[in-house]
């Protein structure tokens, strides 16, 4: 007995040759199927010289495919004959019952039939001269799959449009916030103390704490633990020199600190180091800066004095009357050429001007303090139901330090701490609180850290700076930000938080006790 894959072969060669012998010879009467027996069939006949065989090699000779051809494109088609067919074309495969070719049709008419060891003639299989011209399609039809899935762009096409649209913030410059109202304008302190501008004393003595600062600031207390950490295999390590060890009398931390400021420095150095290697993202740049700053959480002793840090995705400049505004006049503004950006906005239009900082550096108040501002809040407007130049979560935190992180970017950090400046002195001034504490702020590029000095002299602001803060590219430059870090907390303490209970608190008792006594 034949195995089943022989039987398989055996029906689907004589399901072809069926096929073939129909369209070759449409008036023959279909022969019978012989019996798979093996290699001779039932009448004695060899399998190799029935024409299935020949249907078989004549197919896998044949390069081209076996294609349902058009209804139009049939022989004997009305298209192409002119007339009607004698029958319907059938659908599915092969080819349609009725469509003869001229050599079939001059066999059938003389009643003469091809015999089994003759060859099998094959009707033309060549493709049609003209195929005719289809429907465009639809709109429907014209969607691709991923279309189909979602009518939003992609996310390409999104940061492309994104990337297209004007953006009227990303022109402004220092010149157009010199025209602005209160103006801003960097000076160094020697030119303004030429120009005969009174600074304020405390602007004058905090710049005099950032600015000088010892040489060698990594604590002597430390200097066993590091000269161990030199005995390596490799000796891979670069030695430490006396003169940068700083003297114990003069370190800020206490035993405890310093074990714990030794492991993050560590571990701030070698994060910079992959950041800078690996050329990082602002963001990762400014998750090793929390990382820095989150240490100076723990520094102030006094409990209703605790250093917070906010972040600013939902902070803005509100109302947007404390943001700097340009009055409309034609022509230069003293003396000064209008920039793009000078050209472009406009006085009725301040949301241009929405640009805010990354993180604040700013004092949690005692309950008793926010009891009494809360009451004294109920007696004003909602614009006014804060303590800095936002309406967001942060209502409740004076800001004594501003921190932007800034990579590769087309937006200047000067513009930006400045216009958040100018915000804060409008709220003062709003609430007749006094202006001429100043307000610090940091620049992280990087490895490079800077700090600015922002202060009000006379009408107007006055920004000085960029001055060396620390890099973090050495373990000498974090300390250094350690160090500066700890003289800017300790200043936000105890002078800013002097300035908060004279000017806030105050404040707030003078409307709470006007109020009793109405």
């Amino acid at each position: 007995m034949p195995s089943p894959t022989s039987q398989a072969l055996h029906s689907r060669i004589w399901s072809w040759a069926q096929e073939v012998d129909r369209s070759a010879n449409p008036g023959r009467q279909p022969r019978l199927r012989p019996k798979c027996t093996g290699r001779v069939t039932s009448n004695g006949m060899k399998l190799r010289d029935r024409p299935a065989r020949k249907t078989l090699v004549e197919i896998s000779i044949n390069p081209r495919c076996r294609k349902r051809k058009l209804a139009e494109a049939m022989p004997d088609s009305e298209k192409t004959s002119g007339g009607t067919s004698a029958q319907p074309a059938k659908k599915g495969r092969g080819r349609p019952l009725g469509s003869k070719n001229k050599a079939s049709a001059a066999v059938e008419d003389n009643g003469d039939y091809q015999r089994d060891d003759e060859p099998v003639s094959l009707p033309s299989r060549g493709h049609p001269a003209s195929i005719p011209d289809l429907p465009p399609p639809s709109a429907s039809s014209a969607k691709t799959p991923q279309s189909r899935q979602s009518s939003s762009p992609s996310k390409s096409k999104r940061g492309e449009r994104m990337l297209g649209q004007p953006r009227p913030d990303a022109t402004i410059d220092m010149a157009f916030l010199e025209t602005c109202k209160p103006s801003v304008t960097k000076r160094t302190f020697r030119e303004l103390k030429a120009a005969g501008k009174l600074i304020p004393e405390a602007a004058q003595e905090l710049r005099q704490k950032l600015l000088f600062v010892p040489k060698g600031l990594i604590p002597f207390q430390l200097k066993a633990r590091y000269d161990k950490d030199l005995d390596t295999p490799r000796k891979s390590k670069d030695p430490i020199h006396e003169q940068e060890y700083l003297d114990p009398a003069s370190t800020p931390f206490t035993n405890q600190q310093l074990e714990r400021l030794m492991h993050t420095v560590e571990e701030v150095h070698r994060k910079a180091s992959t950041a800078a290697n690996i050329k990082a993202h602002e963001r990762q740049w400014g998750s090793i800066m929390t990382q820095i700053l989150h240490e100076a959480e723990g520094w102030p002793e006094e409990r209703d004095a605790v250093l917070l840090n906010v972040p600013r995705e939902t902070c803005s400049i509100q109302p947007v009357e404390f943001k700097p505004s340009r009055p409309e006049t034609k022509g230069p503004l003293d003396g000064h050429a209008r920039t793009a950006a000078a050209e472009s906005a406009k006085s009725d239009a301040p949301d241009n001007l929405g640009r805010m900082v990354d993180w604040v550096l700013a004092l949690q108040l005692s309950m008793h303090d926010l009891g009494l501002i809360s009451r004294a809040f109920s007696r004003c407007m909602d614009s006014e139901h804060s303590l800095n130049q936002s309406l967001s979560y942060i209502t409740r935190y004076p800001i004594f330090a501003d921190v932007e992180v800034k990579t590769s970017s087309n937006r200047d950090p000067e513009v930006q701490l400045a216009i958040w400046a100018v915000g804060a002195v409008l709220k003062r001034r709003h609430h007749g609180w006094n202006t001429e504490m100043p307000m610090p702020a940091i620049v992280v590029d990087g490895h490079m850290w800077k700090w600015y000095l922002l202060f009000v002299v006379g009408d107007d602001v006055q920004m000085t700076g960029p001055e060396f803060f620390g890099d973090t590219s050495t373990t000498q430059g974090i300390w250094t930000i350690f160090y500066r870090l700890h003289i800017l907390v300790e200043w936000g303490t105890t002078v800013f938080a002097r300035w908060v209970q004279d000017e806030i608190i105050g404040w707030a008792k003078g409307l709470t006790e006007a109020s009793d006594d109405v």
